[in-house]
């Protein structure tokens, strides 16, 4: 669940959750497949596959139903997740509208792993998905390209 929680500012008032410790082994998930994460290891490694990244995740989504109803918070969060949609389309250099095809996998991401948690679909076929939707987007080519 990507929530645009993995970066941090220094005015962000967040209260005592554990979510640094989410974000860090998130960052490890993502760190653990190689130097230079492209899409698919990074959107992939968001996705609960264990015991300790779907408790991770229902953690994000109980702090995004938090978040929703504080302004303040949920400005901090929107603008987080801009900036990490921005790194998404950033990885879609030929993709006719980045943004919009970055916005789209993210909001993939985040149902997904929601359907994960609560057992409408197991990891597998969220991996499988997100993974055809990654492939789809990235075959994607401007005209010209």
């Amino acid at each position: 669940m990507h929530s645009g929680n993995l970066h941090r500012t220094d005015h962000d008032e967040r209260p005592k959750d554990g979510r640094d410790g989410i974000a860090g082994r998130i960052g490890e998930r993502i760190t653990a497949a190689g130097p230079d994460p492209g899409l698919h290891q990074i959107l992939t490694a968001l996705l609960p596959t264990d015991a300790e990244s779907t408790a991770d995740t229902r953690t994000l989504i109980g702090y995004l139903a938090f978040a929703s109803v504080r302004p303040h918070i949920a400005e901090t969060l929107a603008t987080n997740g801009r900036g990490f949609r921005d790194h998404i389309a950033t990885l879609l250099p030929y993709h006719p509208e980045p943004t919009k095809a970055a916005s789209a996998l993210l909001a993939l991401l985040d149902g997904l792993a929601l359907h994960v948690t609560v057992g409408q679909i197991s990891a597998d076929d969220a991996r499988a998905l997100m993974t055809s939707a990654i492939d789809e987007a990235l075959a994607r080519r401007s005209r010209g390209r």
